[in-house]
Parts: structure tokens; sequence; C-alpha cells
């Protein structure tokens, strides 16, 4: 298995070092959820609202620790402007990661956190449900398995 080192700069701090995975585990959720090109196999909607995030094809399985800031911030203190240093967060591991932000069907940019944009669904604001790094010219997209929902059927 060959790993990528990839620093964590959401909080600043590059110390953390986060690890993006190429190879492709097997388990029965990997199994139903991945192709053979380790591609998404379904459509990639919201938990919240019916909205439609990433078609079939579109998201490549990469295994990456990145902080989220939780859900439950946001809806807690709606009036608020979250700052990165009072939320809670939640450490992803298996992402989609979208080369091209036009890949996306209906997704939006939080204001820029550092070098970070968090991903939240466009119709109910839903998230985060993944980021985008901007530091090193960073053209990816991420989009945490948690935090979204799988459909059964393309």
């Amino acid at each position: 298995m060959s790993d990528e080192n990839c620093t964590n700069n959401n909080d600043g701090d590059n110390s953390k070092k986060a690890v993006i995975s190429s190879s492709f585990p097997s388990s029965p959720l990997h199994d139903s959820r991945l192709d053979e090109n380790g591609k998404n196999k379904s459509k990639i909607y919201c938990t919240r609202c019916p909205s439609l995030i990433l078609t079939p094809g579109n998201g490549g399985y990469v295994r990456k620790k990145f902080s989220l800031p939780s859900d439950k911030d946001k809806k807690t203190h709606p009036e608020l402007e979250i700052d990165e240093k009072d939320v809670t967060e939640e450490t992803s591991h298996d992402c989609w990661m979208i080369e091209n932000m036009y890949a996306f069907e209906n997704i939006g940019f939080s204001n820029t956190v550092g070098t970070i944009k968090y991903l939240v669904c466009a119709d109910c604001e839903s998230g985060p449900v993944g980021w985008h790094d901007l530091s090193n010219g960073g053209k990816a997209c991420f989009l945490s398995w948690d935090r979204v929902r799988h459909s059964d059927s393309n």
C-alpha cells in the first residue's frame, strides 16, 4: 500500500499530517460504494434534504484524516459566525476526492477559514459535508462519507 503525506492546514499547524491511501479497501461497505476504478458507484445526496450533490463516477476514493467542524455547532448557534477555534471537530477518514469543482451537481462553499473552504449543501446549507484546501494550489475537494447519503441505485 502506498501512502502520500499531505499537510492538514485547517488550523495553521503544519505539524499535523494527513495520510491519503491510494489502495482500495475490501469490505461490504466499500464494495457497495466503489466501482472497479475506485470511483463512486451511486449518486450522493445531502443527508438533510433531497439535493443531489454528486453523480456516479465523479468522486475517487481516498482515505484521509482531516478535522471537520461538527454540524451541531452551526445548528446550536445559527446566528453566530463560527470561528475555527470554537468548533467541535470530527475526524474524517473515508472520503470522495473530486478533482474538478464543476463536477458537483449542487454544493456550496463557505468563506475561507485559514486556507480551507468548507463544503455545504447549496439548498439547505447542511454541513460541512467536506472541504477544499486552498494551500499548495490545491484544486481537489473532499466529501466525507459520514456527512453525505449514498443512494442504493444509480
